[in-house]
């Protein structure tokens, strides 16, 4: 259907449109135009060496798992590969949830290093 067929038939869907492109007009930002003269609204580029490099760690463990998986699809087969991921999501979960109430409960500066010298070993 044409725009012309739309606005005869259904005045309700002009309206709507009409909305949307308000909408879209209200919040459309160009990061050519505005703020040019100050530096505000320009893309900047400061993507570092060490950027790169979790970029491409994070690229060859996804590749690792997606060969590993086959490997184990083959020796265990589905169920126990169902199983396998299972039970290690659920330590790599309350791992997380843990270290997130530990968090909550007392934020120190250190990460988790701080963490685990104040509740593993806490007479030193």
């Amino acid at each position: 259907m044409s725009e012309s067929n739309l606005k005869e038939k259904d005045p309700d869907t002009q309206l709507s449109q009409e909305r949307v492109n308000e909408d879209v007009e209200k919040h459309h930002i160009s990061y050519e135009t505005e703020g040019a003269g100050n530096g505000e609204g320009k893309l900047k580029r400061q993507l570092k060496a060490r950027h790169l490099g979790f970029i491409a760690i994070g690229g060859v463990i996804g590749t690792g798992l997606f060969l590993g998986t086959a490997g184990a699809l083959k020796k265990g087969g589905p169920i126990g590969l169902l199983l396998g991921y299972s039970i290690m999501g659920t330590i790599c979960l309350s791992v997380a949830v843990s270290l997130g109430e530990m968090v909550a409960y007392l934020p120190i500066a250190g990460g988790h290093i701080s963490l685990a010298a104040r509740f593993v070993n806490p007479g030193e």
